[in-house]
């Protein structure tokens, strides 16, 4: 188990995604349109990777759900060009990543 930091990142028409650092992309990630479960407090948001590729810029989840549940947080107001970085359990087990939510850093 190792803990990650996903940024909130605004995309699209004023909506808001998880940003995944460029080296966390490259080793856990490693290639677009990969699964990843996410569990954010009382529901599990099944997703994929996208954006990329990976050698330029790091990944990023985008679900109606992960937007929803960074707007009733407020995680979207943040100070421009710092965004919100948000905590999360990394636990892989035979090649599915899932993504537990611990806390705002």
């Amino acid at each position: 188990m190792k803990n990650i930091t996903l940024s909130v990142q605004p995309f699209g028409n004023s909506k808001y995604r998880l940003g995944i650092k460029l080296d966390d992309s490259r080793t856990y990630f490693v290639k677009r349109h990969r699964e990843v479960i996410l569990k954010i407090e009382d529901q599990t948001i099944n997703t994929k990777t996208t954006c990329g590729p990976p050698l330029n810029k790091g990944f990023d989840l985008s679900e109606t759900a992960i937007h929803q549940w960074i707007i009733d947080n407020s995680f979207h107001k943040y100070i421009p060009r710092k965004p919100t970085k948000l905590i999360f359990k990394l636990d892989i087990n035979n090649g599915l990543i899932t993504l537990t939510y611990l806390n705002k850093e």
